[in-house]
C-alpha cells in the first residue's frame, strides 16, 4: 500500500484549486507554525510503537535556503494537527472497504460480521500512531523532494502564494471538505494503480463551487495567474514524483513489515477473542 498517496495527495492538494475556478470542482490544504528538524546532515529517530525501526535521515543541506523554505511550504500545507484528526476519521472506511475487497477477507467478514471493521480499525490505529510519532521525520522527506525539485526563487513564490489570504482560505476550505474516496481508495491500494491514486481524494463539487463564487474578481484572477504559472506545473510534478521520492522512502520506513504483520495478527486474535 503507498500511503504516502495519501499523505502526498494532501499536501498536493493546492494543485486541485485549477478545477474549481476553471470548472467550478474543487480546491485544498491550511496553515502552521515551522518546526525545524536538525541541522546535521544525518540523524536517527525513534518512534514510539513497540519495536520501532529506527529512522534515518537521508543526508541533505537543512541549513540551506532551499530546505528552509521547503519546510515551511510542507508545514504550511500539511499541518500535523489539521491532519492527524483528518486521517483518524477517514482512514478505518477507507482500510475497511481495502480489506473488504479482497475475497478471502470478505469471505470471513461474511461469517463472523465486524471482522473487517475491527481489523481495519486497529490497522488504522497503527498507521495514524505511526505517522504521528513521526510526522516531522515525514515531512522532512517531502522538504527534501521540495528543496531539489524548485529554484530558490521559485520556492520563495511558491511560500509567498501560501502566506496570501488566498492561498490560506484554499488550504482551510481543503482540510474542512477533504475526503477519502473509500472504494477509490481500495482499487488503488490493490491494483497499486497510479492514476486511481489520483482520484483517492474527493471534494464535495457544489460546495467547491460555492467556495469559488464567494472569491473576489481580484482573487480568481490572482489564482488563475498562479495555476496558469510553470510553477505551478513543477509543483504538480514534485507532487506525484514525491511518491517516489524521499518522502516516499521515509514512510516505507515507519511501515516496516514486521510491525504491520504484528499488527495484523493482533487484531484477528482480539477479535476472535471477543467472539469466544
Amino acid at each position: 500500500m503507498k500511503l504516502t498517496h495519501i499523505i502526498g495527495l494532501t499536501m498536493a492538494a493546492m494543485t486541485m484549486i485549477a478545477a474549481p475556478v476553471l470548472a467550478q470542482s474543487e480546491p485544498p490544504a491550511a496553515t502552521s507554525t515551522p518546526t525545524q528538524m536538525p541541522k546535521n546532515s544525518r540523524q536517527s529517530i525513534a518512534p514510539a510503537t513497540d519495536s520501532p525501526p529506527v529512522l534515518t535521515l537521508v543526508e541533505f543541506d537543512r541549513d540551506s535556503e532551499a530546505y528552509m523554505l521547503a519546510l515551511e511550504i510542507v508545514q504550511i500545507s500539511a499541518p500535523k494537527e489539521r491532519l492527524i484528526p483528518l486521517y483518524s476519521k477517514e482512514f478505518p472506511p477507507a482500510m475497511e472497504a481495502t480489506f473488504l475487497a479482497e475475497p478471502e477477507f470478505a469471505a470471513l467478514d461474511r461469517e463472523y460480521p465486524g471482522f473487517a471493521k475491527h481489523v481495519a480499525s486497529r490497522f488504522s490505529s497503527f498507521l495514524i500512531e505511526r505517522l504521528s510519532a513521526n510526522y516531522d521525520f515525514f515531512l522532512d522527506g517531502m522538504a527534501i523532494d521540495f528543496a531539489n525539485g524548485l529554484t530558490v526563487p521559485e520556492l520563495r513564490e511558491y511560500r509567498a502564494f501560501l502566506g496570501t489570504s488566498l492561498g490560506q482560505s484554499l488550504l482551510e476550505f481543503g482540510f474542512n471538505e477533504l475526503k477519502i474516496d473509500k472504494d477509490i481508495f481500495a482499487q488503488a491500494t490493490l491494483q497499486d494503480d497510479d492514476a486511481l491514486w489520483d482520484q483517492t481524494i474527493t471534494l464535495d463539487r457544489r460546495k467547491a463551487g460555492r467556495y469559488v463564487s464567494k472569491l473576489t474578481a481580484e482573487e480568481i484572477d490572482q489564482l488563475l495567474a498562479f495555476v496558469e504559472s510553470p510553477l505551478f506545473r513543477k509543483v504538480q510534478r514534485i507532487n506525484a514524483a514525491s511518491f517516489e521520492g524521499t518522502s516516499s522512502a521515509t514512510m516505507e520506513q515507519m511501515l516496516d513489515d514486521a510491525s504491520v504483520e504484528r499488527v495484523m495478527e493482533d487484531a484477528v486474535e482480539e477479535f476472535f477473542a471477543m467472539e469466544i
